[in-house]
């Protein structure tokens, strides 16, 4: 459940693995008992390929021009590596600023 990576010098921490398995457990358990996680709403989206590839379909992540051609090509990007940490850094960001948006819009909890 170690989901880390140095990151120019710091190491950044996203928990993947771990937020999945919480939010599993929620899930399973409907809430009650081995899933009650009074602050659920605090996970952020799973940072993996497939929301920073919509999020760029959409235009909300832009790449520079040399990963958006190893993207492109199908290159594989490492795990780890600074290109990799910055696209599901910047997904997580993007989405928890549009979760805010949203809740500004709609005065809700979203």
């Amino acid at each position: 459940f170690r989901d880390h990576s140095v990151y120019k010098g710091h190491q950044v921490f996203l928990y993947k693995r771990a937020q999945i398995f919480v939010a599993d457990l929620w899930g399973a358990f409907k809430g009650e008992g081995y899933g009650a996680f009074g602050d659920i709403s605090s996970l952020t989206i799973f940072a993996d390929y497939i929301v920073p590839a919509i999020l760029r379909q959409y235009g909300v992540l832009n790449y520079d021009l040399s990963l958006a051609k190893a993207i492109d090509s199908n290159s594989e990007i490492s795990a780890g590596s600074e290109p990799e940490v910055e696209i599901r850094a910047c997904s997580i960001y993007a989405v928890e600023k549009m979760k805010d948006l949203i809740k500004a819009k709609l005065g809700q909890r979203v």
